[in-house]
């Protein structure tokens, strides 16, 4: 594939393109883990907010005062790459579009950058270059923003960092001068490899791979005085990569009261029979996101919709069978570098992600968590597969295998994906009218947020009221304060996070509460407002054309 890059490079920059034309008619949304951090940079742009990366709210405990909080359970990487943008006046909803777009064209040429490294056939190359800009890994953020587009977009450009920065050091016709290599070009890859972390936590089980593959590299090195230098030269790659993950940690500790989300819902180890499940299926559900086929199936059938779903697992765990089969069987050829790395960060970051499974109190089971890792696993599995069916002795069983595989964890899911991303351009309205953060919230408005946010500011005054908000991504286009709650995605009236809500104030004040008609079925709106002891009598207003009826009390001090 190598001699073929340039090719598969334009035909991937051309794909690329031209899902990026379909989705500019559309307007831009984001996940509710974005929409709090570009809650907490709008507060910092207008002086709200001591730092980009502080969530000012009223204090729960008295509504009367504001505490800003330290925001821990996502990486400040989206804040970092779109406050340039915010601070020149360029809207929320225009910003995160740019770096969208931005983060899913340069991963598409990133990871077909990674394929042309392995020796597959043209065809294959030719495919993959114009299908992976189709996986919804990718190209969903072109729709709805998340952070995931920013591992999509790092992942494989850290890979071909690592893999080159190894080549470099083995190549004696580029004469670099070794106090260069050493005290130069090692510190800046340690701080590329260390910045990922900062973009997205989950990124960090490419780090350790990366790290580990580099260390082999070093171990196995037969020259003694060659070996010493490159020690040095590994030692720094991995001080001057562990500088942004410790100074993160620290600073989440010491404002956030916590360094992540792993730590702080850390608990006695605890496994499950179910995660060794999901350890060998995600990776094959993951590779092309067939878990969202499966999930789409699964809830057309009516058999589950719930994330952490077993039946997803189960549908995947042949494929990653047969996965982890390709990749440990012994091949005819030599195996490469890129091979090697491939297989070490895939590795690496199954035990990574099988730790913290077993400690947290609290765990994502999905297979998106595990998308890079399959993806640069992905052309190791390819190549095995072709050998396979190029050796007439194999049986007409394992061909059979492969065959079912490829359909079934590849072309069905990419033409799912591919499909998927011309139907969300056709439903999502183009005539949708944004408010001024230039976000399609069609929870807050169905057609018109523009007109929506102007019903809704009419009897509101920032000096003596607040809002009660079910989900973070109103809050973008809401003045004033705000109590800003997942409630949106809570569970039914078990859920504990329901229960163990209650807001009192010091001083009189009005609180707005949004909330969707669905609550008043299912008495989540009931309990909501008995969160507030102190409130008067309800009154409540439809809105037209939003989704939420506004709900309007006075809270008394007696």
């Amino acid at each position: 594939m190598k001699q073929s890059r340039l090719i598969f490079i334009i035909l991937t920059s051309i794909s690329s393109l031209l899902l990026v034309f379909v989705a500019l008619k559309n307007p831009q949304s984001l996940y509710s883990d974005s929409a709090w951090q570009m809650k907490a940079l709008q507060q910092f742009i207008t002086g709200d907010s001591p730092s980009f990366n502080h969530l000012v709210r009223p204090s729960y405990n008295d509504l009367a005062v504001n505490e800003a909080i330290w925001i821990t359970w996502w990486p400040p990487g989206t804040n970092l790459l779109t406050y340039p943008l915010v601070a020149q006046g360029i809207p929320v909803g225009m910003s995160i579009r740019i770096i969208a777009i931005a983060s899913f064209v340069l991963g598409s040429l990133g990871w077909i950058c990674w394929f042309s490294l392995f020796d597959l056939p043209i065809w294959i190359g030719g495919i993959l270059a114009v299908t992976i800009p189709s996986l919804r890994y990718g190209n969903h953020a072109l729709f709805q923003y998340s952070a995931e587009v920013l591992v999509y977009a790092y992942a494989p450009w850290l890979l071909l960092a690592t893999y080159q920065f190894s080549k470099f050091w083995k190549n004696e016709t580029i004469y670099i001068k070794n106090w260069v290599k050493t005290f130069i070009i090692s510190p800046v890859i340690g701080l590329i490899i260390g910045f990922a972390f900062i973009l997205k936590y989950s990124l960090l089980f490419v780090v350790l791979g990366a790290l580990i593959y580099l260390g082999f590299q070093c171990a196995t090195n037969k020259y003694i005085q060659k070996k010493n230098s490159q020690l040095t030269a590994y030692l720094l790659v991995c001080l001057f990569s562990a500088i942004p993950l410790l100074t993160l940690s620290l600073v989440n500790q010491n404002l956030g009261k916590t360094a992540n989300l792993v730590t702080g819902t850390a608990k006695i180890i605890s496994l499950k029979w179910q995660t060794f499940i999901y350890l060998i299926a995600n990776p094959a559900l993951a590779m092309t996101d067939a878990e969202l086929l499966g999930k789409t199936l699964l809830l057309n059938f009516q058999l589950s919709s719930a994330p952490n779903s077993l039946w997803i697992g189960l549908i995947g765990l042949p494929g990653g069978i047969l996965l982890l089969w390709l990749i440990l069987r012994r091949q005819e050829r030599a195996v490469s570098e890129a091979s090697l790395l491939a297989k070490i960060v895939f590795f690496t970051s199954m035990a990574a992600i099988f730790g913290i499974w077993s400690i947290g109190a609290t765990v994502s089971y999905e297979a998106r968590h595990l998308t890079a890792a399959s993806l640069a696993i992905l052309p190791v599995a390819l190549q095995s597969g072709c050998e396979l069916w190029n050796k007439k002795s194999d049986s007409f069983l394992i061909k059979v295998s492969l065959c079912i595989a490829a359909i079934f964890y590849l072309a069905i899911p990419v033409a799912y994906s591919s499909t998927s991303i011309f139907v969300k351009a056709r439903e999502t309205s183009v005539n949708y009218t944004p408010a001024s953060s230039q976000i399609y919230n069609p929870w807050l408005a169905s057609q018109d947020l523009a007109r929506v946010r102007t019903e809704l500011v009419k009897d509101f005054n920032d000096q003596t009221d607040i809002w009660y908000l079910p989900e973070p991504l109103a809050a973008l286009d809401l003045p004033g304060r705000a109590i800003i709650t997942h409630a949106d995605f809570y569970g039914g009236l078990q859920d504990t996070n329901l229960h163990r809500q209650a807001f009192y104030t010091s001083i009189p004040l009005r609180v707005h509460v949004l909330l969707p008609p669905s609550f008043e079925d299912n008495g989540k709106g009931a309990l909501i407002r008995s969160s507030f002891p102190q409130a008067d009598e309800w009154i409540s207003r439809e809105i037209e054309q939003s989704n939420y009826v506004k709900w309007i009390s006075t809270l008394e001090v007696k």
